[in-house]
């Protein structure tokens, strides 16, 4: 899988071990020892302290492309927002009552534009004919950061996949990654008083956008300032593939990105850097996936500088 350009038999170890991981199901290695999975945390140490540079033959994530914006995996569809009036609603149940998602997108615009907010761009994906939607809305208000921009995202399910929620996050300009940082659930369960009550449940967590906005913006300056060496990001990578915010698969090119990021915006040595090399790769997941993963990045990031996470907000 991989040609190494020198003749360091340690890191060529290291490599295929780290490899031979990435080719292994991750219910194998929970059967196996701690002294294994300690083994294979350090062969991957190894891999990633390599001085050495390496050319891979057959990309890892060769069945995904790498595009800005929102991501769709097969079975998946981009469509404009006038399309979520002509998806069907299936009908209730005696314990189970699913919501338009065209509901939920027009009470959550409404609210953001009396908020101050708007909307200056959206994008809307559906998969598994319809019952499941996801959009991210780029909001657009006074005193915006010049380099990003606030996010909200949206989703609803049709087949109980997961609760209809509001997730906030932030989108960089210069490259389009995405990441949330807290997420609503605007209905645990679809219960029979569901639309009576959307309306006041969706005005309930617009309520907290603010508080959110404002926590974001502390979190990102945070990251700017804090310095991170390479043995940090490198201890940092494994962790998060521990935490299973990563794959296997995104180790390598998490590392090529954050040596070589591919926007000199992110050549500082800091979190902010290291965290967009993060999001830069998993663009590749499917956006139904995203939510978890990147609240996740930001626990582990809001850890390494120090800040504490409250109720999605992150404080000094």
């Amino acid at each position: 899988m991989f040609e190494l350009q020198g003749k360091n038999a340690s890191a060529r170890t290291a490599i295929c071990i780290a490899e031979a991981r990435a080719r292994t199901s991750a219910r194998f290695w929970r059967k196996r020892s701690g002294a294994h999975n300690a083994s294979a945390r350090n062969a991957v140490r190894a891999f990633l302290r390599a001085p050495y540079p390496y050319v891979r033959k057959k990309p890892l994530l060769e069945d995904r492309k790498m595009a800005n914006g929102l991501m769709v995996h097969s079975g998946g569809n981009k469509i404009q927002v006038e399309e979520l009036a002509k998806i069907p609603t299936p009908p209730a149940t005696a314990t189970w009552f699913p919501i338009p998602h065209k509901d939920i997108y027009a009470l959550c615009v409404d609210n953001l534009t009396r908020m101050g907010y708007s909307v200056k761009r959206e994008e809307h994906a559906i998969a598994h004919e319809g019952n499941r939607w996801f959009g991210v809305l780029d909001l657009s208000y006074a005193g915006a950061p010049a380099d990003y921009t606030l996010v909200a995202g949206l989703r609803n399910s049709h087949d109980k996949s997961f609760p209809a929620g509001l997730c906030v996050g932030s989108k960089v300009f210069v490259c389009d990654n995405l990441a949330f940082s807290s997420e609503i659930n605007l209905a645990r369960k679809h219960t029979r008083y569901i639309m009576r009550d959307l309306p006041r449940i969706v005005g309930d967590a617009m309520g907290k956008l603010g508080g959110m906005r404002i926590a974001q913006e502390k979190r990102i300056d945070a990251y700017k300032t804090r310095d991170v060496s390479d043995t940090e990001a490198h201890d940092f990578l494994v962790r998060a593939l521990d935490m299973k915010v990563i794959g296997c698969q995104a180790l390598p090119h998490i590392v090529n990105e954050w040596r070589k990021p591919r926007h000199l915006d992110f050549m500082p040595r800091n979190a902010w850097s290291l965290f967009n090399a993060f999001t830069e790769i998993l663009k590749a997941i499917s956006p139904t996936e995203l939510p978890n993963r990147t609240i996740g990045l930001h626990g582990m990031m809001d850890a390494l500088c120090n800040l504490k996470t409250v109720e999605g907000a992150a404080l000094n």
